[in-house]
């Protein structure tokens, strides 16, 4: 998306796209509208939704940490905060669900 707004072009309304236009944000034209990010390479998920961060690799302990608190991510609150957990990884699963749902383009389908 920031790329076909750098060219003035408008992307097309039949195709979804996990981006958006960071221009304006760049130029601290206005703040960034994503407070959430998702992450999947074969297997290693991981979601950021506000300041929480919820990472799984593997067969490893799901890793769970609150960012505005722990900026190192050294505490893992995964069982200490399983609402939150639960909640992040329903968000990662909800995005996956939506990105599996769109055609592939290019190699970016390999994950």
């Amino acid at each position: 998306p920031s790329f076909v707004a750098a060219a003035d072009d408008e992307l097309p309304d039949d195709i979804i796209f996990d981006g958006y236009n960071w221009w304006p944000a760049l130029r601290v034209e206005a703040p960034s509208p994503r407070n959430t990010l998702f992450w999947k390479r074969r297997d290693q998920c991981a979601a950021r939704v506000g300041s929480w961060k919820w990472v799984r690799t593997g067969d490893r302990p799901t890793h769970l940490a609150n960012l505005e608190d722990d900026v190192a991510e050294q505490e893992n609150r995964a069982e200490t905060d399983p609402e939150k957990t639960v909640e992040l990884e329903s968000a990662f699963k909800e995005w996956l669900s939506k990105m599996e749902a769109t055609e592939p383009r290019g190699p970016f389908r390999d994950y």
